[in-house]
């Protein structure tokens, strides 16, 4: 079945708050000091989430789902500002969003290719399950930059207010969490009738950086590869 992807509620998604959602203390840590600052005030504009020209038209839809953008290194800020420049066009806009999120969507295209997690594991799925980056989709549970892993009181709130809406946009059959054991972080936070919609798969295990990719992270990229390749 054809998917129609709302733009109006991605738009919404473009307002959401980091220092009204997260500024809060839970077990004696106050959330924002774990959010990066290195980008200023473009720290504070949420990943509303990248999907392909080609996913809506996909038989069965693949979403990755990562844990959060990490800190912005000094080589990737380029490539980070002019995203965030098309998101805030898509953002201010009153109409044409279609269009205006595909520009921000490119934007991405562009950037994806240098990054760890595409190399050693996003591309390795795609090329096994012939695929390719205009065919799926990617977000972040936590929409923000982090400083190393989210906490569970961060990922909760991220859900309530982003990830369970931006999963239900997208309207995934199959999620690949990028992350160990991250499956039950959907589990926990995802509605019932979400949960019996989709296809999760096992958590990815990661590499400290993702400079490569361990055994045991391909053996679980290869069960998602299988999952999506069954008849």
């Amino acid at each position: 079945m054809t998917l129609s992807v709302d733009y109006e509620r991605l738009h919404k998604l473009c307002f959401l708050d980091r220092d009204h959602l997260f500024g809060r203390t839970i077990n004696n840590v106050y959330l924002l000091d774990k959010f990066s600052n290195r980008l200023g005030d473009v720290d504070k504009d949420p990943f509303i989430g990248y999907f392909g020209n080609e996913y809506e038209l996909q038989k069965k839809r693949v979403m990755f789902l990562g844990r959060s953008n990490a800190e912005s290194a000094g080589w990737g800020q380029d490539d980070d500002r002019q995203i965030n420049k098309a998101f805030r066009i898509f953002r201010n806009s009153v109409n044409d969003h279609a269009k205006l999120y595909r520009n921000y969507a490119d934007e991405y295209l562009q950037a994806m290719p240098k990054w760890n997690i595409y190399q050693n594991f996003v591309k390795y799925f795609l090329d096994n399950a012939n695929l390719d980056i205009h065919k799926v989709a990617y977000a972040n549970s936590v929409p923000f930059r982090y400083k190393g892993g989210p906490t569970i009181g961060a990922f909760e709130i991220a859900f309530e207010n982003f990830t369970n809406e931006i999963i239900s946009i997208f309207k995934p059959d199959i999620i690949i969490p990028l992350g160990t054991n991250d499956e039950h972080l959907l589990q926990r936070f995802l509605p019932a009738e979400q949960l019996e919609s989709i296809k999760i798969c096992k958590g990815i295990k990661r590499t400290n950086g993702d400079n490569f990719r361990c055994s045991q992270g391909e053996e679980l990229l290869d069960e998602a590869i299988e999952e999506f390749l069954k008849p």
